[in-house]
């Protein structure tokens, strides 16, 4: 054969003739006539000059890269990224596979692996429109995608067709030529591999772990309102998955989301950190002489604590000689303690003495004091230190 450059710089090909058959050798093709092109590319431009007002002759675009493709397969089809992706080849014996992929931010089209065959004439049809669409003189117009784009790849060695083309996704979904060369291709996936599912609207989350589930309840019941005005606005909750309690109280308002966390833990088959008995929990409205009102359970504790409290309200206080004054003990109201009228006294200290025989906890914290004893000033009983 002879290949010559002519002087308007067009390479021409001229077949050689076999002397023994009278036939002309065939024009190269594939790799063979992309490796010819480039040299004689490469040689015409170092070999040539141009003179002082003429212009040089254009340069050719750079081929596509070719697919390095194994040597059974015909396409191969593949996105990564973020949210997933997925690979789709056929082999040159028309075996066609599909893997899809999860990413950090899933939300792929939940399509299964698969696999499946392509015709011959299928194979054909698709070469014919890729060709057509020039699938291989697709390049990218961009350096860098936006936040998260993905750059598939597009590798081909089907017929006379040899190359790889990467663009960014925007690029293939929104350029004519790349549209036009990738319908084809997922058109053909759809048909031998099934439509993708679309993502549901409203997926259902993983089950938790009961630590994740206990944390928030937790969080739930320390966060939640606490403040009342009266019984109901409190509301109780049984048996809980905290160390220190087996019943609470909180504010009506928070007991649909402690609800809802302790169905969870119970459906997640979360264990109790301790076993606790069967108590009747009264939510009560705890209301305190300068304070805003409390949610707390209702127990014998309390409502001695409160018992005393009306007791000494009621009391007269009044007397007409020391001897009608005796003193009741601190930690029991929400006092630290004082005098009063002898017979509100001994009421007092009844109550007293149940309170502290059932080991209820101190109401008020009191700093120690001084001795005092009773005295009656003008009519009303009050405490002299000494």
């Amino acid at each position: 054969m002879r290949i010559g450059v002519g002087s308007d710089a067009q390479m021409s090909y001229h077949p050689a003739m076999h002397p023994a058959s009278g036939t002309s050798s065939p024009r190269p093709t594939g790799l063979l006539s992309a490796a010819i092109h480039g040299a004689l590319a490469a040689a015409l431009a170092v070999g040539s000059s141009c003179s002082p007002g003429q212009s040089a002759p254009p340069r050719e675009s750079a081929p596509a890269v070719v697919s390095n493709l194994p040597v059974n397969l015909a396409l191969r089809w593949s996105v990564s990224g973020v949210f997933g992706g997925e690979t789709f080849e056929i082999e040159s014996d028309g075996s066609a596979h599909y893997r899809p992929s999860t990413g950090p931010r899933q939300d792929w089209p939940s399509r299964p692996a698969a696999d499946a065959s392509v015709t011959p004439a299928e194979l054909r049809q698709l070469e014919e429109e890729l060709a057509a669409a020039g699938c291989c003189g697709l390049e990218s117009a961009r350096e860098q995608g936006q936040m998260d784009e993905t750059r598939p790849s597009l590798s081909l060695r089907l017929g006379g067709l040899d190359c790889t083309v990467e663009l960014w996704s925007r690029e293939w979904q929104e350029v004519p030529q790349a549209q036009a060369c990738l319908k084809p291709i997922l058109a053909l996936r759809d048909r031998t591999m099934g439509a993708a599912e679309p993502p549901d609207a409203n997926p259902k989350p993983a089950p938790r772990g009961c630590r994740e589930i206990l944390l928030d309840l937790d969080q739930a019941i320390v966060a939640s309102p606490n403040g009342c005005a009266k019984d109901g606005d409190c509301a109780c909750y049984g048996q809980m998955w905290r160390e220190d309690s087996c019943a609470e109280v909180v504010h009506r308002g928070a007991l649909p989301r402690i609800e809802e966390l302790a169905k969870e833990a119970l459906a997640a088959g979360c264990e109790y950190p301790k076993p606790c008995p069967e108590l009747e929990c009264r939510a009560h409205c705890r209301l305190r002489s300068g304070f805003d009102g409390y949610c707390a359970q209702l127990d014998r504790c309390m409502e001695l604590s409160e018992e005393f409290e009306k007791v000494l309200a009621g009391g007269p206080g009044k007397c007409k000689k020391p001897a009608d004054c005796a003193a009741y003990r601190a930690g029991v109201g929400q006092n630290c303690g004082g005098v009063t009228d002898k017979a509100t006294a001994a009421k007092l200290a009844r109550i007293s003495d149940e309170f502290f025989a059932k080991d209820c906890d101190y109401t008020v914290n009191c700093a120690p004091r001084g001795a005092f004893h009773a005295e009656c000033l003008s009519g009303t009983c009050a405490q002299i230190f000494e």
